[in-house]
């Protein structure tokens, strides 16, 4: 147990830290040899059955394999710099995959099998900074989520659920 929640603190600590990083750095279409994306495409998580109590909230998600982070959101604003969550709708939310290297993003498309944390947040831009988890209200955890040409789907059912919110 205590390897698992060493695990899923190290993921959120990325995750938190990797939106930070997305909010300094740049989107590109450049091939990436490490994770094997290619320009233009790019994956989709699904999450499904998510319960009713966060329905219009909003989601984003990081995930992590040895070197390789992936981050889940739906676009960088612009007036901000800091990413646009995916909202959350009839139980459903799909986060368009983007792995992180070397200072800028790029849309995922591999095949790797991840540990996954997506958290639930109020509103649709996380501007949260470094080891700042204010804005995040819920975390869903999985422990493995296979990703095939960068897409993935899981129920929320299968995962662990944390409050953060007292």
């Amino acid at each position: 147990m205590t390897n698992r929640k060493f695990g899923l603190g190290i993921l959120t600590i990325m995750l938190v830290f990797g939106i930070m990083v997305i909010g300094c750095g740049t989107i590109n279409n450049k091939t990436d040899n490490e994770t094997g994306n290619v320009p233009g495409t790019g994956g989709t998580f699904i999450l499904n059955n998510i319960p009713a109590a966060y329905e219009g909230k909003y989601a984003i998600l990081g995930a992590s394999r040895g070197r390789l982070e992936l981050l889940g959101f739906v676009s960088i604003d612009t007036i901000s710099g800091y990413p646009n969550a995916a909202p959350i709708s009839n139980g459903s939310v799909s986060l368009p995959m983007w792995t992180l290297a070397r200072g800028s993003t790029t849309r995922y498309s591999g095949n790797h099998n991840v540990e996954l944390i997506v958290s639930i947040i109020d509103s649709v831009i996380y501007s949260a900074g470094h080891n700042d988890m204010s804005q995040i209200r819920n975390m869903l955890m999985f422990e493995s989520v296979s990703f095939s040409n960068g897409n993935a789907t899981r129920s929320a059912n299968d995962g662990t659920w944390v409050n953060l919110v007292q």
